[in-house]
């Protein structure tokens, strides 16, 4: 594992993952929700929208009460974004 924090860059940091011959560089999510007052503290936009669209897919017609469907690919990106949260 290597980690690097690029000095003139604060959002440029992460960790290279090497197991075998397989290679993965991970960027680090850096999260700052700001204040309370603020409309957004609670996600960065990425989440908010991903999360909106993922419940905006939503239809649980003709499941039972225990049940909804909602879209593979709305729930693949929030998937995606979370993966990379610490």
């Amino acid at each position: 594992m290597i980690l690097w924090d690029a000095s003139d860059d604060p959002e440029d940091r992460g960790c290279i993952y090497i197991k075998d011959n397989a290679i993965e560089a991970v960027d680090f999510v850096i999260f700052d929700p700001g204040p309370s007052w603020e409309h957004h503290h609670c996600a960065d936009e990425a989440l908010k929208e991903a999360t909106q669209d993922l419940l905006a897919s939503a239809d649980d017609t003709g499941c039972t009460a225990d049940l909804t469907v909602a879209s593979a690919d709305a729930l693949t990106k929030v998937k995606q974004i979370l993966a990379k949260t610490p």
